[in-house]
């Protein structure tokens, strides 16, 4: 046998075996129709019957990847709260000098550098968070200090704002 014949049976064989392969399990059996089409031939396609379960389970978890979908589109669509790669400064705390407490319960007033400010209002990048009736509370991102109108002992040799309680 030369080597063109064994090529040729080899392609035949493997041939044969992806068709045999490709046809899908039960085409060939007989049916209820005894394995004939309408025009009497051997159908090679099988009988599909849809299961409205699986086709319910598919539907499902298609609706939960696009829910999916969405929430991460919406979380990467969401600006950065600052960029990792550069060193974050805080404003300075130096500046700020608490001279006054105006009272009131329902609307207090801190004099901070000579200028009067409410709670929710800022002063170089720090936001009066609460005004007691000797001391102010400010906020710069996630830190918290407070402020005393009058020194005390252990604040006068610190010179350190002393960091608030959580609110």
């Amino acid at each position: 046998m030369t080597k063109k014949q064994q090529q040729i049976i080899l392609a035949a064989v493997l041939t044969g075996v992806l068709v045999f392969l490709w046809i899908p399990k039960g085409a060939f059996q007989r049916g209820k129709s005894g394995g004939r089409g309408a025009a009497g031939r051997v159908s090679a396609v099988p009988a599909f019957e849809p299961d409205m379960g699986e086709i319910q389970n598919f539907l499902g978890s298609l609706a939960r990847e696009k829910q999916l979908e969405d929430t991460v589109r919406e979380v990467w669509q969401k600006p950065w709260p600052h960029d990792p790669f550069v060193r974050q400064m805080r404003p300075s705390t130096k500046n700020i000098k608490l001279t006054g407490i105006v009272w009131d319960e329902l609307m207090p007033i801190a004099i901070v550098n000579g200028e009067t400010f409410k709670v929710g209002e800022s002063i170089e990048g720090y936001e009066i968070v609460r005004i007691k009736s000797s001391s102010v509370i400010f906020r710069c991102g996630s830190e918290t200090f407070e402020l005393q109108l009058f020194e005390t002992r252990e604040a006068s040799r610190a010179k350190e704002p002393k960091p608030a309680k959580p609110l």
